[in-house]
């Protein structure tokens, strides 16, 4: 079994703290998650699904983990397939995406959001062929984002309060760290009351090739 390096995301082994899989009608309500090894839920395949009243906190004193003292890939939620989902009332201190609602995710509310090291992604669309990507209808409100970078616990940048993210249109590695040559739309996606004062309330980003990192 090859070792895991320090630093590097996707890697296997990297467990993620809950998974919602098949599911309907859902609630996960008043739930602390101290130093997540990887994202803290993944939800896929399901209905009506409501996460709220959570904390989760990866800061980190131990030096040892990397050089920003984060785990990388830290996310706080990715989705996949998932229509009808509520998160709110959330306290986020992480080095990677606050929430990350992926393909095919819909009917979305996000409200009373606190996010440091992370904003909220929409997407990456688009990155496995043959698989196109939508995701329309969010309502994001109330959600304050920042960054905090210091000697004892490190930090990570954040880009923006809200980021739409999508591969390019041709295949460039293999999924996961690579991937593109689909395409996807995100629509009607409504950011009322985002408070990032340090950066870009919002803005675009395309990926090409992860490589690991």
């Amino acid at each position: 079994m090859q070792r895991a390096r320090a630093g590097h995301s996707n890697q296997f082994g990297r467990p993620i703290v809950i998974s919602i899989f098949n599911s309907s009608n859902v609630t996960v309500t008043n739930f602390s998650i101290r130093q997540p090894m990887f994202w803290s839920f993944w939800i896929q395949d399901s209905y009506n699904v409501e996460i709220s009243k959570v904390c989760i906190n990866d800061t980190n004193s131990d030096p040892h983990g990397n050089s920003s003292n984060y785990e990388t890939n830290i996310d706080g939620l990715d989705s996949l397939r998932v229509d009808h989902l509520l998160v709110r009332d959330w306290q986020f201190h992480g080095g990677d995406d606050c929430l990350a609602p992926k393909g095919n995710t819909t009917n979305i509310v996000i409200n009373n959001m606190t996010c440091v090291g992370g904003g909220i992604a929409i997407g990456s669309i688009g990155q496995y062929v043959d698989s196109p990507d939508y995701i329309f209808n969010v309502t994001a409100t109330n959600i304050s984002v920042s960054q905090d970078i210091n000697p004892r616990t490190g930090g990570a940048a954040v880009s923006g309060g809200a980021y739409f993210k999508s591969w390019v249109g041709k295949e460039e590695g293999v999924p996961p760290q690579g991937g593109g040559g689909d395409t996807g739309k995100s629509l009607q996606c409504d950011f009322r009351g985002t408070d990032d004062s340090q950066h870009e309330p919002s803005c675009l980003h395309q990926q090409v090739l992860l490589q690991g990192t």
